[in-house]
């Protein structure tokens, strides 16, 4: 070969039944289209050996061999990984969404309202130190939580301070929670410059 490039393909799949060999057959689908477009010569190959399920892309573009790598990382394999420790210490952790907590009826007053003034009531000062985690907690906390709290505070007064922001009252914010919570379909707003 004259050229290698060696790439990661991480699939972590949650409640998807699906197994892994579907990325191959996408993959395999859409790299024939591209080479049928291209000219290309493009063949994938099973990965065999140790290590994740993966497979080998072998192509020739504009004179030269290359060799491209794919491997898939599963659930299945960080649990099995986990089990080494034993049973108690895999079962004994557990996941906290910060979505769900920071909406709990029994912690909150208004839960699911917006109000920034909930900070200033004693069950809001309590709900900060114990309930409110935006940037996770402990051993695992975000190293730029201060940073974040800063730069998201200065940005927003600079654009405060310059626009005018008014909702679109046909674009009603969903709110949808991910990894991070965010709006289904975006946050629609009218900016209009200020002092005009």
């Amino acid at each position: 070969m004259g050229q290698s490039f060696k790439r990661k393909v991480f699939y972590i799949p949650g409640y998807d039944p699906i197994h892994p060999r579907r990325y191959r057959e996408l993959y395999r689908a859409e790299a024939a289209a591209q080479a049928a477009i291209s000219g290309y010569d493009i063949h994938l190959s099973a990965k065999t050996g140790p290590g994740g399920y993966g497979w080998f892309v072998d192509s020739e573009i504009d004179g030269r061999s290359i060799r491209a790598e794919f491997e898939v990382m599963l659930w299945s394999d960080l649990v099995r990984a986990s089990m080494r420790s034993g049973i108690l210490a895999t079962h004994g952790q557990m996941v906290l969404s910060p979505w769900h907590l920071h909406r709990h009826m029994r912690l909150w007053d208004n839960p699911d309202g917006f109000d920034p003034e909930r900070w200033h009531s004693e069950n809001g000062k309590h709900c900060q130190r114990a309930a409110y985690i935006p940037f996770s907690a402990g051993p695992r906390v975000c190293t730029g939580a201060g940073f974040a709290m800063l730069e998201g505070v200065l940005l927003l007064a600079r654009l405060c301070a310059a626009y005018e922001f008014t909702p679109i009252a046909e674009q009603v914010p969903q709110s949808v929670a991910h990894l991070t919570v965010r709006a289904q379909s975006g946050i629609w707003l009218k900016l209009r410059p200020r002092g005009i």
